[in-house]
């Protein structure tokens, strides 16, 4: 439930076709509530790499993570394009 009011918040603040498809895209994992850890899935390494860009971290992701799992989230990501995907990603 919380993690579909962000991702709907995620896809209202996001201005532009090509953003709103990669917003779209992204998938819940996990979140945990002892470590404050957000996991979300991305399809590829240029999903990631958009997502980590300053602009997007700064006015979009963290105001945004931090309203729905509160201010000590970090969010890791998990790349999907792997054979053996793994967790990355630095706090927000």
């Amino acid at each position: 439930a919380v993690w579909q009011q962000c991702h709907a918040d995620l896809l209202r603040q996001t201005t532009n076709d090509h953003s709103r498809a990669i917003v779209g895209q992204l998938t819940f994992e996990s979140f945990n509530e002892t470590t404050h850890t957000l996991i979300i899935q991305v399809q590829s390494s240029d999903v990631y790499k958009f997502l980590e860009r300053p602009e997007v971290v700064q006015s979009v992701l963290s105001p945004t993570l931090t309203k729905h799992f509160g201010k000590d989230v970090t969010l890791k990501y998990r790349l999907m394009e792997a054979d053996n995907p793994k967790p990355q990603g630095q706090p927000t």
